[in-house]
C-alpha cells in the first residue's frame, strides 16, 4: 500500500490515517497543550475504512504517521447481479466485480458509470456517476 507521512497535528476531521495497519478516517484530533515538563499530544478517533471499526490512538503531536494514498477512479458497469457489480476501469480496461454495500451514492445501471477507490488492494463501489 502506498503511504505518506503526516503530522499527528495536522490530522482533521475527514482525513485518512492508518491505524493498525488499516486505513481509517479521522473523526476527531483532540489536542492538549504541552506542560511544564512535556509536549503537545493529540488523541486522533477514527474508524476503519474496510471493517467500520472504531479506534483510538494518543501521539505526541510532532509525530509523523502513516497516511495513505486512495486512488478514486471511474468505471462502466458491465452488468449486476444482486449484489455484485461486474464494471471495467475506464483508463486500464480492466474488468472485476465489485460489492454492492448500503452507502452507495444512487443506485448503478447497466451501461452507466461508477466512481470507486482502490485502498490497499482492496477495491470499493462509492458512488454512481
Amino acid at each position: 500500500m502506498e503511504t505518506k507521512q503526516s503530522r499527528a497535528s495536522g490530522l482533521k476531521k475527514g482525513s485518512y490515517v492508518l491505524m493498525d495497519g488499516e486505513p481509517s478516517v479521522v473523526l476527531e484530533n483532540q489536542f492538549s497543550r504541552s506542560g511544564g515538563r512535556g509536549a503537545a499530544k493529540c488523541k486522533i478517533i477514527a474508524v476503519g475504512m474496510l471493517t467500520g471499526r472504531r479506534r483510538e490512538e494518543l501521539h505526541v503531536s510532532t509525530d509523523n504517521l502513516d497516511v495513505p494514498i486512495i486512488g478514486k477512479m471511474t468505471a462502466q458497469v458491465l452488468s449486476i447481479s444482486e449484489k455484485v457489480v461486474n464494471v471495467m476501469d475506464m483508463e486500464t480496461y480492466e474488468s472485476f466485480d465489485l460489492e454492492m454495500t448500503e452507502d452507495v451514492e444512487g443506485t448503478p445501471v447497466e451501461g452507466g458509470q461508477v466512481v470507486y477507490w482502490q485502498i490497499a488492494d482492496k477495491k470499493i463501489l462509492k458512488s454512481t456517476k
